[in-house]
């Protein structure tokens, strides 16, 4: 990888949760030196400082999504009776 190949990769890494816009396939030969993975609006707050309940998407609003994944909301007790492993 050259050097420039190099600083392009590290300058259009996506930040955490930001949204990706597809430019789609009308606007392909316009404009070859603008960046489509810039950072917009609430995507370019840093949000790895904020607590971990405030980095979701559209905090404070109504219809917000609430998790970011399900990861952590996994609550399967498996040393439950009633969980049935044959199934």
């Amino acid at each position: 990888m050259t050097e420039e190949c190099r600083e392009w990769v590290r300058m259009n890494k996506q930040r955490f949760m930001q949204k990706y816009y597809q430019k789609g396939g009308f606007f392909l030969e316009k404009a070859d030196d603008c960046d489509f993975s810039t950072p917009t609006g609430e995507d370019m707050m840093d949000k790895t400082i904020l607590p971990k309940v405030m980095q979701v998407k559209r905090f404070g609003f109504k219809g917000r999504m609430k998790w970011t994944d399900l990861v952590n909301e996994d609550t399967t007790d498996w040393n439950n009776p009633y969980v049935c492993f044959a199934c």
